[in-house]
């Protein structure tokens, strides 16, 4: 909790040898240690004080609910809603140039656009420049 090291420890424990004394350092310590128990004991009747008037009053069906909406399930539900199959997640997760890229059947080649706009017709050429088909 204070995050102490034994050589800090030890710093304490020296000074406090040199500046009370080994005459009185045993009652110091003795006394310490009764008022740290009482504080302890002090924490412990307080929070089982609160955990008694929680449950009097029904506050641990709330802070289970709270629970229950905490952010993390709160995103979840938020995403189950607006992307239920996962086809918006995997739009973002693909790289801009496969969204640039247009899909291999979304258009046919160049060479043959005209053959399949027309495929038992055919165009002959008239002097003059007109075209007329057969």
């Amino acid at each position: 909790m204070f995050d102490i090291g034994w050589s800090e420890l030890a710093l304490i424990a020296v000074l406090a040898l040199i500046i009370i004394g080994p005459k009185d350092l045993p009652v110091v310590l003795r006394t310490l240690g009764r008022w740290v128990r009482r504080l302890r004991h002090m924490g412990a009747e307080m929070q089982r004080h609160m955990d008694d008037i929680m449950r009097e009053t029904g506050a641990d069906e709330v802070r289970e609910h709270m629970r229950a909406v905490s952010p993390a399930a709160l995103t979840r539900k938020l995403d189950e809603t607006i992307d239920p199959d996962g086809s918006l997640a995997e739009t973002f997760r693909q790289s801009p140039a496969d969204l640039l890229r247009p899909p291999p059947s979304a258009t046919p080649p160049a060479s043959e656009a005209p053959a399949a706009a027309s495929p038992g017709v055919s165009l002959t050429k008239v002097p003059g420049g007109e075209t007329r088909s057969p």
